[in-house]
């Protein structure tokens, strides 16, 4: 039966996915578009081609990108709001990890989280007035509700273990995040989900190695995620994967011998595009949501964490 990790266990897995994170973030990629048009949409996106990783947007039709941030500190992590007006994002400008808000349109960014631990992770409630998010403040990393409006914070969680990239379901009632766990004395990292008004986790996955970043597909009824398999690291192989937001059993959508990962549905939910290192160079994908088509788009910049907004 899978349980959460005692203290030990925990240290160790905390420092795996700590491991996990810096190798992703410093994964070069570019950005992609859904094969339907997307009205007025853009791509979110860190780029390190000033020398330090801050925040772009571009058209997803293609065209020139914009800096939102000019800052020596590291950007990380943009998350569109639901309206497209504003971009929540990691950054560590005041000294520390925290969140924080930009206008769309540029302009000043606004700090959300203040606390001496780590906060990041962040995502928005479809109705954009919370923004769930991972911190440390309480010893162990769990998921915390940001009021937008008010800077209000509420504990969700209260694990001792190690989550992270918390999604916020489309109907706003449910986040799915990775949670570390042991299974069968294994340290693997899974895909659960919490009710937004608190109360029991619930495990969806149960497969060996690292199952993480989690998606949801724009009607609420699948999950999309990035699924290591035992005895591989995350760069050497992983594959996209997607599960019944109720549970049961997965699809993979990529099953090779190299890298993809970091999976983002497009609006209208025939699209996903992901992180690969398929062609020596680390670049988005689009492929269908049942595996068919991909599609490499081609980048000649270090741009990294793609978000998709934009109506159908």
């Amino acid at each position: 039966m899978p349980r959460l990790p005692g203290p030990r266990a925990a240290s160790l897995l905390t420092l795996s996915l700590l491991l996990l994170a810096v190798a992703l973030a410093a994964v070069a990629i570019a950005d992609g578009e859904s094969t339907r048009r997307v009205r007025d949409g853009r791509h979110a996106f860190i780029s390190l081609r000033g020398g330090a990783s801050d925040l772009f947007v571009r058209p997803a039709s293609g065209g020139p990108a914009v800096a939102l941030t000019d800052d020596a500190a590291p950007d990380a992590e943009p998350a569109w709001s639901p309206d497209g007006g504003r971009i929540a994002l990691t950054s560590e400008r005041a000294g520390n990890p925290d969140v924080w808000l930009i206008d769309a349109a540029g302009g000043e960014a606004r700090q959300l989280t203040r606390s001496p631990a780590v906060d990041q992770h962040p995502n928005w409630s479809p109705d954009g007035r919370r923004i769930v998010f991972v911190s440390r403040r309480t010893g162990h990393s769990n998921l915390f509700v940001l009021d937008v409006e008010d800077d209000g914070v509420r504990q969700l969680t209260d694990l001792r273990g190690v989550v992270a990239f918390p999604a916020w379901s489309p109907d706003g009632g449910t986040i799915a995040f990775t949670i570390v766990q042991e299974i069968d004395f294994a340290r693997t990292s899974q895909i659960a989900v919490v009710p937004v008004t608190g109360g029991d986790v619930t495990v969806l996955t149960r497969d060996p190695g690292l199952n993480h970043q989690a998606a949801w597909s724009p009607d609420g009824a699948r999950i999309a995620y990035t699924h290591v398999p035992e005895g591989h690291t995350p760069l050497e192989r992983s594959m996209i994967a997607v599960i019944p937001a109720g549970g049961g059993a997965r699809t993979l959508l990529t099953d090779h011998d190299w890298a993809d990962f970091d999976p983002s549905w497009s609006p209208d939910g025939r699209r996903i595009a992901f992180v690969s290192n398929r062609d020596g160079l680390r670049q988005i994908y689009v492929v269908g949501a049942d595996g068919s088509n991909p599609v490499r788009v081609a980048s000649d910049a270090h741009d990294f964490d793609p978000a998709w907004t934009g109506e159908e």
